[in-house]
């Protein structure tokens, strides 16, 4: 014979999975009539994209939730990141990205980043004669970065290089994509140079 609390503890169980349904199909009809804003939200993602030890600071304008298409399910969209180092010094400007949140992560309290994609951001390297590589960050028409964040890029591509780490903010990172990057190429050493306009880079844990 089932006991009653067996009963009860079925009840509220289907209980929590409609209401649970509802929410999702009222959120869904929701998102399909344009974005969601979660500037609420935006401390929490600055300090999940920022790296206290390497001194690199994000700072967000403007956060939405967005629908990303079946494949992602939500996203949220940050606009007009700024990156600032040592002294706020800004060393390059986002005009639009995405980050997929992991749900794991926001059930420990912890807001990790899952994934990041970057678009619009023209990027220059530069060889000089005694081999050293120049990186360059810009936004637009306007220079905001130089060595200095190149300096920084190599920690990012170390914590992803890295095996998950679920105690940490980055071990749930497991792709970044910078999309439609303006990338131009010169070497000082052999005179050669290239322009192109729209690539795709993908890093993958």
């Amino acid at each position: 014979m089932i006991s009653r609390a067996l009963i009860i503890s079925s009840e509220l169980l289907g209980g929590l999975l409609v209401l649970a349904g509802i929410a999702f199909v009222a959120l869904f009809w929701r998102l399909s009539t344009g974005p969601i804003s979660l500037d609420y939200a935006t401390p929490y993602l600055e300090n999940a994209l920022s790296t206290t030890p390497e001194s690199v600071e994000v700072k967000i304008q403007n956060t939405e939730l967005v629908w990303a298409g079946w494949g992602n399910v939500f996203d949220i969209r940050i606009y007009n990141a700024a990156i600032l180092g040592r002294g706020g010094k800004i060393l390059a400007m986002l005009p639009e990205a995405s980050v997929g949140l992991s749900v794991p992560a926001l059930f420990r309290g912890i807001v990790a980043p899952t994934h990041l994609e970057i678009n619009g951001l023209s990027a220059s390297v530069e060889r000089a004669e005694d081999g050293n590589i120049a990186l360059g960050f810009f936004a637009g028409q306007d220079e905001v970065a130089g060595q200095e964040i190149a300096n920084h890029i190599s920690s990012y591509v170390a914590k992803l290089s890295k095996p998950n780490d679920q105690n940490s903010v980055f071990g749930y990172l497991d792709v970044i994509r910078i999309l439609d990057v303006n990338l131009r190429y010169s070497d000082a050493q052999t005179g050669a140079t290239w322009h192109v306009p729209e690539t795709n880079i993908e890093l993958i844990r």
